[in-house]
């Protein structure tokens, strides 16, 4: 079959056409670092590469959500130790204050000091963090603990009301799994986990228990004191053990997290295998097609010199 020069021409052109549009790719991808810039680079990789990014962005928000949950079960932690220092302070004062040998000036020093650890339990029940407060439920912008303006110790022995409610924040740190990361005020320091307005069996009111110790050092009565230890170190091992409860939520909270990095890096590693050029690899072949580019630019230049004109 004889071979025209329209033929050549045109084998020429697509031929060139096709050297740039290699090397049009070769360069977006040595540019973007990315080997697949639209759906028809490698249609077959779409799939993987959607479910990857997926994935990024599910353990990206779960992962968000966790380090929120451990600021706030982390600022929890401080403030129940605060807490359980304040009533080992109280206890040491109880124990100390039955002594015989102490008078009626002693024991109103030691009431004194009751009542500024009263104050601190009461600023550390109203703790807040991001403008919200932590013991208060559901009713973060709620302050929980207020006081009482009808107390007496005998007709309303309650010298603190709470003002939040029983809710719980239970938070998502994976698909179909959640963890409670708060505690509400009623039942840390009012004793009421029922929220049915009456201290439960085995728990104290720990602001009613340390405004009796104060009022009975008050009295110089140390047979009161007395009486109060054992509500005292009721006291205390009801914020341990509410603050064990954290530690365990905070525990369990890193180690979701820990897991949600783990999936987080293999999706990268997932993505980035059909995803990102091998650089070096791109721009060798990027040269090469700039020199095959140059090699048929030559070809089709001289060819076109080609004229019987040159012959005449």
């Amino acid at each position: 079959m004889k071979a025209t020069m329209g033929t050549t021409y045109h084998t020429l052109l697509a031929h060139l056409n096709r050297i740039n549009r290699t090397l049009e790719d070769l360069r977006v991808q040595s540019a973007t670092g990315k080997k697949i810039n639209k759906p028809s680079d490698d249609p077959s990789a779409i799939r993987p590469m959607l479910h990857a990014r997926t994935q990024i962005k599910s353990s990206d928000r779960f992962i968000r959500t966790m380090d929120s949950g451990l600021d706030q079960i982390n600022s929890m932690d401080g403030h129940l130790s605060h807490m359980n220092d304040v009533l080992v302070r109280l206890k040491e004062i109880s124990i100390a204050s039955i002594n015989d040998s102490l008078d009626s000036q002693n024991r109103l020093t030691y009431a004194e000091e009751v009542k500024q650890l009263r104050q601190e339990m009461y600023d550390s029940a109203n703790a807040q963090l991001d403008g919200k407060y932590l013991f208060s439920g559901f009713q973060v912008h709620t302050k929980p603990f207020v006081d009482n303006p009808a107390y007496d110790p005998v007709l309303d022995p309650r010298p603190v009301l709470y003002n939040g409610d029983s809710g719980e924040f239970n938070l998502e740190i994976g698909p179909s799994e959640r963890a409670k990361i708060n505690l509400t005020g009623n039942e840390l320091l009012m004793g009421d986990a029922d929220f049915d307005g009456v201290t439960d069996p085995g728990a104290v009111d720990i602001f009613a228990v340390m405004a009796s110790v104060e009022q009975a050092l008050r009295n110089n009565d140390p047979a009161a004191v007395s009486a109060q230890l054992d509500n005292v170190e009721t006291g205390l091992e009801q914020i341990r053990s509410n603050q064990s409860l954290m530690g365990n939520a905070g525990r369990r909270l890193e180690t979701a997290k820990d897991r949600m990095e783990q999936t987080n890096i293999q999706m990268q590693t997932i993505l980035s295998r059909y995803e990102d050029v091998d650089l070096v690899e791109t721009i060798t072949n990027m040269t090469q097609q700039e020199t095959a580019l140059q090699a048929a630019l030559s070809v089709t230049g001289r060819l076109s010199q080609l004229s019987i004109l040159n012959y005449v």
